[in-house]
């Protein structure tokens, strides 16, 4: 345990910009005069509080973080706005203010004042913003863009390229769904989040590669009917495969799983009718039904997946000769229409 007392002023100072919640502001307080006049001279606030309670707590405060458009405002000292504002609100203001805007979001009404322009500052591109456009070919993205919101070029059927310069952290859900012309796209690798349906039904996508990302899940759907996708290359970090992920993943080959992946969701390789090769890693605790019906592989080197209510049947009925490890129970139709399988399993196993 570290003593209060001897914790010097930076760190008693960074602990405070972190703080979350009023009552944590208030216990500090009270560990010591140190603590105390620490907060008093903090020069903004760490979380929302009332025009009083900053008063109160924050008496030297030189600017004010604002997180909610609702928050009391402390009039003659700057403001630093954290939450999304439209570009245009940013642009009217931009030389009658001293707020700074920390979130800026392009939207739907700045694209009919202002037209898009890769070179605006803006930190989110709103939902549906270039939604069914049939001329979108080709864009270049914001430098400063730190997210895409739901269906920003859903159906844009002839976007075939996109330029992502920035340190871009979230795709909303459906970003690029039904662009069917859609074949190649890098992603940066400060990328965290894939919402659900990203990249479903971009018909033209063939390879992705994901090893630089920082994902710890695959949403529902991210590739459903990506019939083309031949490869993708999973990142390391990957703990789930949602259900749908590779739905209909027609051309999908081969797949190396990483060794921190628990869990696959249902169907989650339903009619991937092309993939000759998937590795199971041994961490994997929970797969579920269908998760590989109808896929047409040939070659399984993989211990088996899930704990479920017919484990025992499988067991029972193993027919072959070869001695197989068991480590997972297998669910009703996990393999249906594997036919590697079939030599190792009793044929009902795998009916639908």
């Amino acid at each position: 345990m570290i003593h209060n007392t001897l914790l010097p002023l930076n760190s008693i100072q960074f602990i405070i910009s972190h703080l979350q919640k009023y009552q944590t502001l208030v216990n500090c307080i009270f560990i010591n005069k140190k603590w105390k006049h620490s907060i008093e001279y903090s020069y903004s606030n760490p979380f929302s509080l009332s025009k009083q309670q900053l008063l109160l707590f924050f008496p030297h405060l030189v600017q004010q973080n604002v997180y909610h458009c609702y928050d009391d405002r402390i009039i003659n000292i700057p403001n630093v706005i954290w939450y999304y504002v439209p570009f245009e609100l940013v642009e009217k203001n931009k030389n009658i203010s001293h707020d700074y805007f920390k979130r800026i979001e392009f939207t739907l009404n700045d694209k009919q004042q202002y037209n898009y322009n890769s070179n605006y500052h803006v930190h989110s591109l709103a939902s549906h913003l270039f939604e069914n456009n049939h001329q979108l070919e080709s864009i270049q993205l914001p430098s400063s863009l730190l997210r895409l919101e739901h269906s920003v070029f859903s159906h844009c059927n002839l976007l075939h390229s996109i330029s992502i310069n920035s340190p871009l952290q979230t795709i909303g859900q459906y970003c690029f769904s039904m662009c069917t012309s859609l074949c190649t796209i890098k992603l940066p690798a400060s990328l965290s989040v894939l919402e659900e349906g990203v990249f479903s039904h971009c018909s033209s996508l063939k390879c992705l590669d994901l090893s630089m990302l920082s994902l710890q899940i695959l949403n529902k759907r991210t590739f459903e009917y990506c019939t083309n996708l031949s490869s993708v290359i999973l990142p390391l970090s990957l703990q789930k495969i949602e259900e749908d992920c590779f739905y209909n993943c027609i051309s999908l080959s081969t797949l190396c799983l990483p060794s921190t992946l628990t869990f696959i969701g249902t169907r989650c390789f339903y009619e991937c009718t092309s993939l000759s090769r998937l590795d199971l890693p041994s961490t994997i605790s929970t797969m579920t039904s269908s998760d590989f019906t109808r896929t047409d592989t040939t070659q399984h080197q993989t211990q088996f997946c899930c704990w479920t209510e017919d484990f025992y049947d499988v067991i029972d009925n193993l027919e072959s000769e070869i001695e197989v490890e068991i480590r997972f129970g297998i669910g009703k139709s996990c393999f249906y229409h594997c036919n590697f399988i079939s030599k190792i399993f009793p044929s009902y196993c795998f009916d639908p």
